[in-house]
Formats: C-alpha cells, sequence, structure tokens
C-alpha cells in the first residue's frame, strides 16, 4: 500500500486538492520497481513472488469506509479500506481460479502465504486491515509489515490520533473497518491496537506483524500532531516499554544517540541494546548509510530472524525494506505464534 500522507479539515485537505492534485488520483502512479518489490532475485528474496501494489488517492490512511466527506468547495470520497479490501478479493478471486485450475484439491485459503503492508499512510492501512485478510479473508498465512507508522497518541485535548480516531469513525464511515473486538476511537492507536490484538495471538507462526520506523521521522511528528520531534520520539520509547510484554510481542531496542543528538530526548525506561558502532545508524532515515550490508542491516536482520515461521523471506524483507526507503528501523514488534 503506498504512503502520501493525509488530510482531515478543509483546511488541510483544500490546499492539496489546489495545489497537489496527484496524490487525488491513482491512474498515474505506477508501482515500484525496487526493494520488495523488485523482480530480481540478486537483489529481492521476494522476487518470484506475485506482487500487488496499491496507490493511494483517499488521503484516508486506507481507512475510509466509503462516507463522501462534503467541503465548502468540493466533495472528497473517504474509501481507503472499501479498495483495499476489493483489491484484495480480485487478487484472491484470481488466485482461486489458477488454483482450481491447476491443482486437483483447488483453492483453500491456509494455500496462501502472504506478507500484507505498507509504507506511511499504507502502514497505517496495514495496522486497520490486517485483521480483516486473517479474520474475513481467512489468509492465516499472512505476515503483516507497517513501516513509518506507529499511529502514536499526542494527548493533545483537539488533535490527536485518540481523539481524531472516534469522530473520523463517523465523518469517514470507519467504524466498520476496525476490528470487532477494537472499536473505540482509542482503537486507531497503535499502541491500543496492539494491546486489543494480542489476546488473540499464538495459533499460527506467520501471523505476526513488523513495527517498523526510524527513530527520527518528522512526517510521523506532524501528522500525528506531536510539538515536536523529541516528544515523539519519547512516546514511541515508552510505547515499547509498555507493550514488550504483551502476548506475542517481542523486540529487540537499540538505545542509538538520539539522547545526545536531538535536545530533550530521553533514554529508553526499560533495558535495550547499546548504541551499534556505525554512528549514523540512528541519526536519521536520511543518514544511514548505503551499500553493501552494513551493521544496521545486520542487527535488523538479527531482530527478524527470530520470528516464527518466515524466517529466511522476512529476512530478506527486512533487508529490501531497508534499501528501498533507506529508513533505520528503532522497533520489530512481532507476533510470533497468532
Amino acid at each position: 500500500m503506498q504512503g502520501g500522507g493525509v488530510c482531515i479539515f478543509g483546511s488541510d485537505c483544500e490546499p492539496l486538492w489546489n495545489n497537489a492534485p496527484g496524490l487525488f488520483e491513482a491512474l498515474s502512479d505506477q508501482a515500484p520497481s525496487g526493494g520488495i518489490m523488485s523482480n530480481d532475485p540478486a537483489q529481492n528474496d521476494f522476487a518470484d513472488w506475485t506482487k500487488v501494489f496499491l496507490p493511494y488517492c483517499n488521503q484516508d490512511v486506507f481507512a475510509g469506509g466509503g462516507r463522501i466527506q462534503a467541503f465548502p468547495n468540493f466533495d472528497f470520497e473517504r474509501h481507503g479500506s472499501v479498495n483495499v479490501r476489493a483489491a484484495v478479493e480480485y487478487v484472491r478471486n484470481v488466485l482461486w481460479l489458477l488454483l482450481d485450475q491447476e491443482s486437483g484439491d483447488g483453492y483453500r485459503p491456509v494455500q496462501i502465504v502472504a506478507a500484507f503492508g505498507g509504507w506511511s499512510a499504507g502502514g497505517f492501512g496495514t495496522l486497520y486491515n490486517y485483521h480483516w485478510v486473517l479474520d474475513d479473508l481467512q489468509w492465516p498465512n499472512t505476515t503483516a509489515f507497517a513501516d513509518a507508522s506507529l499511529a502514536l497518541d499526542s494527548r493533545d485535548p483537539l488533535f490527536s490520533v485518540r481523539v481524531l480516531g472516534g469522530a473520523l469513525q463517523a465523518l469517514w464511515d470507519a467504524l466498520p473497518v476496525f476490528p470487532p473486538y477494537c472499536i473505540a476511537g482509542d482503537c486507531a492507536v497503535g499502541p491500543d491496537l496492539y494491546a486489543a490484538t494480542a489476546p488473540r495471538l499464538k495459533a499460527v507462526p506467520n501471523q505476526q506483524m513488523l513495527i517498523l520506523t526510524g527513530q527520527n521521522d518528522g512526517t510521523q511528528v506532524n501528522t500525528t500532531f506531536f510539538p515536536s520531534t523529541a516528544a515523539w520520539i519519547n512516546t514511541a520509547r515508552t510505547s515499547v516499554c509498555d507493550t514488550r510484554n504483551l502476548n506475542g510481542i517481542t523486540d529487540r531496542m537499540q538505545e542509538g544517540n538520539f539522547v545526545q543528538q536531538v535536545p530533550g530526548v530521553n533514554p529508553f525506561a526499560c533495558a535495550v541494546a547499546p548504541q551499534p558502532r556505525q554512528r549514523d545508524c540512528y541519526l536519521s532515515h536520511q543518514t544511514r548509510p548505503s551499500g553493501p550490508v552494513s551493521a544496521c542491516d545486520r542487527i535488523f536482520s538479527d531482530l527478524i530472524r527470530h520470528a516464527a515461521g518466515f524466517r529466511t523471506r522476512t529476512v530478506g524483507l527486512a533487508r529490501r525494506l531497508l534499501q528501498a526507503d533507506r529508513r533505520w528501523a528503532m522497533r520489530l514488534s512481532y507476533y510470533p505464534n497468532w
């Protein structure tokens, strides 16, 4: 699922509508050819997988349930989740037809091994639609990866993920989009959604969530209404410590050098690994070293080797994610045996 930000009100949507019309159409968007979308087996462990790219044009983090939102000068369709589910159902139907033709057993959902995910807005969409892939589509062997989309709550009394989550369920008809076991506005907040999901874990190894992000992400600071980078980093670090003992969630953190580099950042309050040797692994996603696999990549790959199922290919997924958007992951949270 493609990224592309979010707009909510007329005050932020109308300038985008007038000045960046490409954000509101998808016909001209082309699928990326690098990273995990590459067909080159030398570059991508997923090269021989079926790949589906879903463009983004609704500015609703793939959570819109089909509501038309009216603004003073234009009306805007919030169909993000509708689009995700229609697209994946289409893929399911194609696979169903092919397997019926090629296999004596025909189509069985358990045969499908999938990685469902996205970046930025697409990562939010991963969080809010993954349950549907598992529960409604009934693809048990699906791993979710949500990159640059922690969905943290700023605690602002008016503008925060928690406050707006409930309002947007009505504005975007998003209530049916959320999992039936987590329908309050609080469930728009990433850590709250993990906590609601945790009791349902540990049934099938491949059902896991990889939560990927850089520790210095100005886009997430702005789109989730944080007053400063330091406030966002501290909230991210607190969420790690608060959720790391939930059923089925495992993580390995790196402290990095943010306490020295970003004024106001506090150390992790829970035990984490020390700063890696490559100083610039943690400065920002723009400064992560490129080229051959670095110590940063090896640290991240080592994290993912501990995920059940998907072992070899998930390591490849991590490496491709890092090479695709040049981010370094602060956190891997996975559900080992849902």
